[in-house]
């Protein structure tokens, strides 16, 4: 059973907890509220979110979403913008949240590129906060 269900908007920073990445953003009325452009709910909303999963994922990620899911003791992060432009945002989102301590091993995923990256949540290379 997944644990804690993200998305995170890289561009604006809102973010929104959810339980199913497609189908919710699948719903137009998510878009907005997450501060994404008007003109991806229609994209979206023409799609199955459940036989075109995978798309609007992509999709989504395109527009300056990062998925994140939180499973205990580590954290998946899926994204397609470049790490750069996302990590600042996901250190912010984490400590906010409490979601990962200095032990709590990350799984970023770069979609896009084919970049992986597991480390400690202290050893990510952020803005140098304490953590």
């Amino acid at each position: 059973m997944p644990k804690e269900g993200f998305r995170l908007n890289v561009v604006t920073g809102k973010w929104v907890e959810v339980f199913d990445h497609a189908q919710w953003i699948s719903g137009p009325e998510n878009a907005a509220t997450i501060g994404l452009s008007p003109a991806l709910a229609p994209l979206v909303k023409s799609m199955d979110w459940q036989t075109d999963r995978t798309k609007i994922l992509v999709i989504s990620m395109e527009s300056g979403l990062v998925r994140v899911r939180g499973h205990g003791d580590s954290v998946s992060v899926e994204f397609t913008y470049p790490a750069i432009q996302v990590l600042p945002v996901l250190e912010d989102f984490l400590v906010q949240t409490f979601m990962a301590g200095p032990m709590t091993v990350i799984f970023l995923r770069n979609l896009k590129t084919r970049e992986f990256l597991d480390v400690r949540f202290r050893d990510l290379p952020l803005k140098g906060k304490e953590r």
